[in-house]
């Protein structure tokens, strides 16, 4: 299941209790961030507590299956939010973040996002860049 998810760009104030400035992670989140991103990207860094993000695609897992669409669940609609606003967007699960899928559609991200929940383990591999990225 999907463990990690950084954004570059502004944190939404509903988020600040479950989310951290990266300066504010161990050091394997701060090194993959290092590895992502640019100097001036990392200052607008933050993430989602990784065992939220793994909640989160979790529960979305299930309830796809239960019939909701993405678009439906929790992570559907937060995703849908950052997308929208945000410079980048990375989920990974353990250290496999090279070669990570890149998308800058939407609609694209979220249609890649139902398929890959539908499989057996659900993990999510993502780069979405949005309008505001290098």
């Amino acid at each position: 299941m999907t463990q990690f998810m950084l954004v570059v760009g502004d944190r939404p104030q509903d988020l600040d209790s479950v989310s951290r400035a990266i300066h504010e992670a161990d050091w394997f989140l701060k090194k993959m961030a290092q590895e992502l991103f640019t100097d001036r990207q990392l200052q607008s860094c933050w993430y989602l507590e990784k065992e939220l993000a793994h909640d989160l695609f979790n529960q979305a897992q299930v309830q796809i299956f239960e019939s909701k669409s993405l678009e439906e669940t929790i992570i559907g609609q937060l995703l849908i939010k950052l997308f929208s606003s945000c410079e980048q967007i990375v989920c990974w699960y353990a250290n496999d973040c090279d070669e990570l899928p890149e998308f800058t559609n939407i609609e694209l991200a979220l249609q890649y996002i139902s398929s890959e929940l539908i499989q057996p383990g659900g993990e999510v591999y993502l780069r979405f860049r949005g309008k505001m990225a290098d």
